[in-house]
């Protein structure tokens, strides 16, 4: 098991029980200030650690290189499938190394600087599908560190880069990653739905942040309804699931440039991914609050207030004429619907906004008063 805790505004302490070799190799890729990172997943236990410093690279014998990346990745047609598309269903023993480079990450110093280069064509003119999944237990909630450099130039059609967790061997049906096409870089989650359909979320577009042609540090974060962003500490970026996605499936991470035309310049270089085993938040720092609130009787009832918490407790002041009925956006309030407030009563619900609480007052303009804490 990994224990990740913060330290101040500066970073981390890693503490594990792998051998000592294994965890001085963890603690040098995360050499990296995730105060913003902790501050969106809490605190977490982490365990089940992959991870490629990207050293065997420097080997000299590609049989040797070949029985180290068999070790580590698989292709998407299955545990022991090529990476590349056009070796699918051949053996071990006649499969081909992805392009390799090496001392090209800028990031770090040897031996850690090499990298895999993530194009998809073997000669450079004819495209062949590249698939990197990595030989992990799956799981439903990730972190992942990865260094990348990702193109400028990206096409307006028929690129297909995707960075992230999918169910192995499914062919993409169900993923949460960042996907690089089509003149865009976002964030994006599909998730099958009980009914056999499947729902999608897109982020924003944030190529600008992600092609730029220069090695980063990466932070993908899978902590369903969040797939959460950090590049270089500097710019975060999330997403979040619809309420109709009730059911997380085990994924395992991956790398993949799947597209039609042959995009170069796509890098992996050092990376480490371990399972959320739990999570403890921290105590919530900061006090919200606002003015009292006057309560109308509009049938669906009245938005509370807005900001980002993560509790919130309403009162209604002990001079009202009346009670109050709390709802939410799906479930709005009027008279004799909601969860009743009498005059004095207070109520604290647990919710990431305070526009998730409607308010109606069977007496208009009776008052409550709230606070939330975030």
């Amino acid at each position: 098991m990994v224990n990740l805790l913060t330290l101040g505004n500066t970073g981390y302490i890693l503490m594990s029980r792998v051998a000592s070799g294994g965890a001085a190799a963890i603690r040098n890729i995360l050499k990296e200030n995730l105060t913003d990172l902790i501050k969106w997943v809490g605190n977490v236990k982490l365990e089940g650690a992959a991870f490629d410093r990207m050293t065997w690279i420097s080997l000299p014998d590609n049989a040797d290189k070949l029985r180290y990346m068999q070790a580590i990745y698989t292709g998407r047609g299955g545990m022991w499938q090529s990476w590349w598309d056009s070796e699918v269903g051949k053996p071990p023993e006649e499969w081909t190394l992805p392009i390799l480079s090496a001392g090209v990450n800028t990031r770090v110093s040897s031996p850690w600087n090499n990298a895999i280069h993530l194009r998809n064509s073997q000669d450079g003119t004819t495209v062949d599908q590249i698939y990197l999944g990595v030989r992990a237990a799956p799981s439903p909630r990730w972190v992942m560190r990865f260094d990348a450099s990702f193109p400028t130039d990206i096409p307006a059609t028929d690129c297909n880069v995707v960075i992230g967790f999918e169910i192995p061997a499914q062919g993409g049906h169900t993923l949460a990653a960042l996907e690089i096409g089509s003149t865009v870089a976002r964030l994006v989650a599909r998730y099958g739905l009980p009914d056999g359909t499947y729902v999608s979320v897109v982020g924003s577009d944030i190529s600008s942040s992600v092609c730029t042609g220069t090695w980063q540090a990466y932070h993908l974060v899978l902590d369903p309804p969040y797939l959460s962003l950090d590049i270089n500490n500097t710019t975060q970026v999330s997403i979040t699931l619809p309420e109709t996605v009730t059911f997380y499936p085990e994924v395992i991470p991956f790398f993949a440039n799947e597209s039609s035309v042959v995009i170069d310049d796509v890098y992996i270089g050092q990376w480490a991914a371990w399972h959320i085993e739990s999570r403890i938040f921290p105590p919530p720092r900061e006090v919200k609050t606002g003015g009292l609130v006057t309560v109308t009787s509009d049938s669906g009832g009245i938005v509370l207030a807005s900001g980002e918490v993560q509790s919130v407790l309403v009162k209604a002041l002990s001079g009202n004429s009346g009670g109050i009925y709390i709802g939410g956006e799906n479930y709005r309030p009027y008279s004799g619907y909601g969860f009743l407030l009498e005059p004095g009563e207070a109520v604290n619900l647990d919710v990431d906004n305070f526009n998730r609480i409607y308010l109606y007052a069977v007496v208009s303009g009776d008052i409550v008063t709230y606070t939330g804490v975030y």
